[in-house]
């Protein structure tokens, strides 16, 4: 399972097929793309979805941003993983390992992996709490 430090993850990308980084130039027309429509495009995808169901809003989500949509989990439940699955087989799943989670949520970690299509990163904190309070 990929494991990553907080600040590493906004520098890392997947494709959607979850393991090669995107070329910079695709990343760059992105980037510039969503600043161009950020403005107007959350009203409009708001006035659009409007009633949707959860699998036609990751079906536009997935459209919209394609390798770059990621999913944040807690691992409380699977539902969103489930659903995210359907629309984009293979989609990056996000991670927050604080160190303090209960063995099931870990359980639920490591069976999302291999029961799920999906890729799970760990994302650990780049200090730990201890370290964080001195």
């Amino acid at each position: 399972m990929p494991q990553l430090h907080a600040r590493v993850l906004g520098e890392f990308r997947l494709s959607a097929a979850g393991r090669n980084a995107e070329p910079e130039d695709s990343r760059q027309e992105s980037r510039e793309h969503r600043r161009a429509t950020c403005p107007t495009l959350p009203t409009q995808a708001n006035r659009d979805l409007e009633g949707a169901s959860p699998l036609e809003i990751l079906t536009w989500a997935h459209d919209e941003f394609g390798s770059q949509l990621v999913v944040a989990s807690s691992m409380a439940d699977t539902v969103m993983i489930h659903l995210a699955e359907q629309v984009a087989p293979g989609i990056d799943v996000i991670f927050l390992d604080t160190g303090y989670h209960f063995v099931e949520t870990i359980g639920t970690r490591d069976a999302v992996r291999l029961v799920h299509h999906v890729n799970v990163i760990n994302v650990t904190p780049e200090q730990t709490v201890g370290r964080a309070r001195r």
